[in-house]
């Protein structure tokens, strides 16, 4: 009876860690993401998967040893499969909870084993009082650090590591399981009583340093986001500049053609009543193209897209480009940042194709939409030969290509950052670059 107790109450144990492990990477993966929808057959399913694995690796063995990797992969494929988010996030989600356990549970299991003076293989085989002790510790250790490092690496502000930042914590929490996975052998060979309490002090401080490691993210996550925010600001700050001086220069030409108005169609009123109709055709000619210049600049909710369009508009014009541009007032859900390069370099290109192309056939047709589900930016300009032929992947024609090679790249990162999609085709004498942002909800 007592046997069948205790294979019960183990049973509900490797159940339990089964579901926290699961449930721990979905809420990393979606931070947002409610209880209820974890309940889902496709979650059980892996929850269950999770379960058996841990009964039937304890089974075989008192420590799991390469039968933690098994863990990993399968909340890795429960990633992979059942969730959405980066790469470098479903590593992280289904290694850092199996990393916790083994700590947990290594640690708990060395402090009681010191605490009773036995050894360890008795803890982690015998149906004993310590045994007992120690599963239902270890339980509430591995939810509080749980919880913890869902709180610490999961808030909003916390998620701006870069890609070198996130693989160095990777390392150190690889190194971190395997640290754990050969102090626990060496605990497997019964060493003295002080070579044991040496080895719980070792499994203290690997968990001090792994909590200390959480908290570093934090302190990176907050410098890079203030790096990037003052880039922002930099960024802001420069095209406001060139968007107050380039409305100043309109306004002052405005109010110039505005004051020569009247004496304007003084003369020409004088030049046809006198019969000097050329005359009066060529000047109005020039005049027209003279007002043509000073069209009135977009104006939308975003001071970011103001200047940024604006400022290329201008830079358009001064080649002699024709431009048609339809916009939309409000970007809400779209980082500055993000919209300020996005917006730069699909103009900076077209322009850059366009400028070359014949005086007459100079064009850049810009509209920019949304519906409740979307962003679409939609960009085309006229050319001369077909890029895509002579250039399928395009690659920057510019001499310096470390400095102008990243256009396309970068597009395409704020795509993939918005779950969206990019799409480069051509049409006719054009070049269309569609840019299809997902709104976050």
């Amino acid at each position: 009876m007592k046997y069948i107790l205790w294979s019960v109450f183990e049973i509900i144990i490797n159940i339990f860690q089964g579901f926290a492990t699961c449930y721990y990477t979905y809420k990393y993966m979606n931070n947002n993401g409610k209880f209820k929808n974890f309940l889902q057959i496709r979650s059980l399913i892996f929850v269950v998967l999770m379960s058996v694995s841990i009964t039937v690796v304890n089974y075989i063995t008192i420590f799991e040893h390469f039968g933690l990797l098994i863990y990993v992969m399968i909340l890795f494929i429960y990633a992979m499969k059942e969730l959405h988010g980066k790469l470098i996030e479903k590593i992280f989600s289904a290694v850092l909870p199996i990393l916790i356990i083994i700590i947990s549970s290594a640690f708990i299991s060395n402090f009681y084993a010191s605490i009773f003076r036995i050894k360890l293989d008795v803890i982690l085989s015998q149906n004993n009082f310590p045994r007992f002790i120690a599963l239902i510790s270890t339980q509430f250790v591995m939810v509080y650090l749980l919880m913890i490092s869902l709180k610490i690496l999961k808030k909003k502000e916390n998620n701006s590591l870069n890609i070198r930042e996130c693989m160095l914590i990777g390392i150190i929490l690889l190194i971190s399981i395997a640290v754990s996975t050969f102090l626990n052998l060496i605990s497997l060979r019964n060493p003295t009583l002080i070579g044991h309490d040496l080895i719980v002090l070792a499994f203290l401080g690997l968990l001090i340093i792994n909590i200390t490691v959480f908290y570093l993210v934090v302190d990176l996550s907050k410098i890079n986001i203030t790096v990037r925010e003052n880039e922002t600001l930099k960024i802001k700050n420069e095209y406001s500049q060139q968007y107050i001086s380039s409305a100043n220069t309109q306004f002052d030409v405005i109010k110039k053609l505005r004051h020569d108005f009247k004496d304007n169609m003084s003369l020409i009123y004088e030049l046809i009543q006198k019969g000097n109709s050329n005359k009066a055709i060529a000047y109005m000619d020039k005049y027209f193209k003279e007002l043509s210049s000073t069209e009135d600049i977009i104006k939308t909710n975003n001071e970011i897209v103001n200047a940024v369009v604006n400022s290329k508009l201008s830079a358009a014009k001064s080649y002699g480009i024709n431009i048609i541009c339809m916009c939309i007032s409000d970007f809400n859900g779209i980082n500055d940042m993000d919209l300020c390069s996005l917006l730069s370099n699909l103009l900076e290109n077209a322009i850059t194709a366009c400028k070359f192309c014949d005086k007459d056939s100079k064009r850049i047709y810009i509209n920019i939409s949304s519906d409740k589900y979307r962003y679409v930016f939609s960009v085309k300009n006229t050319i001369q030969n077909s890029v895509l032929q002579s250039n399928p992947n395009l690659i920057t024609t510019k001499d310096n290509k470390v400095e102008h090679g990243l256009g396309v790249k970068i597009i395409k990162g704020i795509a993939l950052k918005y779950n969206g999609k990019v799409d480069f085709y051509e049409e006719n004498d054009e070049f269309c670059c569609n840019v299809i942002l997902k709104r976050k909800k």
